[in-house]
This record gives C-alpha cells, sequence and structure tokens, in this order.
C-alpha cells in the first residue's frame, strides 16, 4: 500500500515539473516573438502592435494599453494610441502619468501583477490622482 502511495505521490510531482516546464518553454517562446519584433522591425507602430500583442497572449487577456515616455528625457509616461480594446476618449488619451507621481511610485514599488482596485483603501494619496481614477474605473491590471 505504501509503494502505491508512493508511486502516485511521485508522478504528481513529475505532472506538476512537466507543467512548470511547459510554462517556461511558452515564456521563452513570447520572449523569442517580441525579440524577433524588436530586431526587424523599425516601425515604431508595428513594434508597439506587436509588443501589445505579446502581452495579450502572455497575460492570456482580452484587453492591453502600453504607456511609454514620448521622449528620452520625458517627465512623464503617455498612453499610447495603440491600445487594445480599451475605450478611451480623446481626452482621457491625453491624461499623463508624471515619474514624480504617488502612481509612478506605487508602479515602480510593486513589481508584480496588482488591481488598482486592490490600493484604493491601502494609498489615500491615489484618491485624488486623475489616472489613478481612469484606470480604476476601467478595471485596469498592472503589470510592473
Amino acid at each position: 500500500m505504501l509503494r502505491k502511495t508512493e508511486e502516485s505521490f511521485v508522478s504528481a510531482e513529475i505532472t506538476e515539473l512537466m507543467e512548470n516546464y511547459e510554462k517556461k518553454i511558452y515564456d521563452l517562446r513570447q520572449l523569442m516573438e517580441i525579440t524577433k519584433a524588436l530586431n526587424s522591425n523599425l516601425d515604431y507602430n508595428s513594434l508597439i502592435d506587436a509588443i501589445l500583442n505579446s502581452c495579450l497572449a502572455q497575460l492570456q487577456t482580452m484587453k492591453a494599453a502600453i504607456f511609454l515616455a514620448p521622449d528620452v528625457d520625458s517627465d512623464h509616461l503617455k498612453l499610447e494610441a495603440g491600445a487594445r480594446s480599451f475605450d478611451f476618449s480623446d481626452v482621457e488619451m491625453d491624461l499623463k502619468i508624471y515619474n514624480e507621481s504617488t502612481l509612478m511610485q506605487l508602479f515602480s514599488d510593486k513589481h508584480k501583477t496588482f488591481f488598482l482596485k486592490e490600493f484604493g483603501t491601502h494609498e489615500p494619496s491615489l484618491g485624488s490622482d486623475e489616472m489613478f481614477k481612469l484606470l480604476k474605473k476601467k478595471g485596469v491590471e498592472v503589470h510592473s
């Protein structure tokens, strides 16, 4: 009886290891696709499209948006026009996340995925941030 239990335990461990390796292989393939896009494409909009499409696949989501610095020495990030499936108005597209903002500090301090609604109570200073309000209203998850 003990032998059977040991065998099923080993089998479960092997199955879990295989699933982990398959996920790592998938992740590496996604990185290769992004690398190909970066190395083979000089068109800015096509490159952003490739990155967003990879994010959609990697994160298994239906919506994606990316914030980028408009210039190298810029003091803010701006929502890129290629956002997928989010319905942003022209006014919302012009909103910026400034480098010194509480929201940017949150992004730089938390190197993980989180829901913005989690921070409404923990970060009262975010309540007045226009970009935070917009992203929270849209139900955004953040991957930093």
